[in-house]
């Protein structure tokens, strides 16, 4: 064997061949170890996504400010076209009011401008209709016996119901309200605020300031109160226990590695007194471990993918990256270092190399 690749290339494809059982035990345990490492992350990831899904679909990034003397509508309205914002809008109470249908139950009233309908409900889009229009809390459109599109007589008028608002996990005791869209001027008693998750802290630290108008003073709360307690995902994702496992797997595969190569002494002494060089030997080795290596971690993204669907774990796109940069690094350190541990294991004198076993 020579210093020539084409000549390196063959003399490894004939060693792994000339040894299945060997390159088997390899390519299986390299398999599964990656494979783990990736389905443990898969798992995470999957666990984080589905965490912040219910977080933000519960309100996990809303706010609300409110004075004694209410805030700016205009001003709140005007918070949904910065950077950072998905919606804002606000409320103002007028009271109850009955429907001729059920003249002896009250609901609450409100008068909402369109983008606190956006943050209550992220799916509610705004109808196309003209004249009196009402929005109803999905409690009381059920009570009501009525959906979007009929007539509802209130007490001196007969206003149509444009659309039902669910609101039930934003701000549930809104279901029985009756809502008339107004628009965003005067004062309003609340500004509800929802803020994209990386601009949540510095939205909420800044509302009160964008809405103090004079010597009216904003005061602004987050919707969930969340405490010390509450899981912060991307604090989970930074401090998860396999962070590090790349590191053990690779020392692990390290070891395996080295196990077989041990056991390959007399044959490693062979090639050099047929004259091969220790370095040509040191890169034959790497280029039998890379191809395990390759073959093995691709195997593994494969059946780790397919574990995690048979689990309904989310496969979306930031999940795979984490799991394939993880368990790519692990093999990665694993291609790096195993070859070097050919040129000592051939250490020492041809004598001792051939008579090792």
């Amino acid at each position: 064997m020579s210093w020539r690749i084409s000549a390196l290339l063959r003399e490894t494809l004939l060693n792994l061949r000339a040894n299945g059982t060997r390159t088997a035990f390899l390519f299986v345990g390299a398999t599964l170890v990656f494979g783990s490492l990736a389905f443990a992350e898969l798992r995470v990831a999957s666990d984080l996504l589905a965490f912040q899904r219910s977080l933000v679909a519960g309100g996990g990034y809303v706010a609300i400010a409110s004075g004694q003397e209410g805030v700016q509508a205009a001003g709140c309205a005007a918070l949904a076209g910065q950077r950072g914002t998905v919606s804002s809008g606000g409320l103002r109470s007028r009271g109850q009011v009955t429907f001729a249908t059920q003249p002896g139950v009250l609901f609450q009233a409100a008068g909402v401008t369109e983008g606190v309908l956006r943050v209550w409900d992220p799916s509610w889009r705004v109808p196309a209709a003209s004249g009196a229009a009402l929005v109803l809390g999905r409690a009381a459109a059920t009570e009501l016996g009525v959906r979007p599109g009929l007539p509802v007589t209130e007490v001196g008028e007969r206003p149509t119901v444009t659309s039902v608002v669910e609101t039930m996990q934003r701000n549930p005791q809104a279901g029985r309200w009756v809502l008339d869209v107004v628009p965003a001027s005067g004062r309003v008693d609340e500004c509800w605020v929802e803020f994209e998750p990386s601009a949540y802290e510095a939205g909420l630290a800044s509302l009160s300031a964008q809405l103090t108008d004079g010597s009216v003073e904003a005061v602004t709360r987050p919707y969930l109160r969340q405490g010390e307690f509450a899981r912060d995902p991307a604090d989970e994702l930074r401090d998860r226990p396999q962070r590090l496992g790349w590191l053990v797997t690779a020392a692990l595969l390290t070891g395996i590695f080295a196990l077989a190569a041990w056991f390959r002494r007399t044959e490693l002494g062979l090639y050099i007194a047929l004259g091969t060089p220790r370095s040509a030997l040191a890169l034959s080795f790497a280029f039998e471990t890379w191809v395990v290596c390759v073959l093995a971690w691709a195997a593994a993204l494969l059946w780790a993918a397919a574990f995690a669907r048979v689990f309904d774990y989310s496969l979306t796109p930031g999940a795979l990256r984490l799991a394939v940069v993880t368990s790519g690094s692990s093999a990665l350190l694993v291609a790096a270092a195993a070859p070097l541990l050919c040129p000592l294991l051939a250490r020492g004198s041809l004598a001792a190399l051939l008579k090792d076993r």
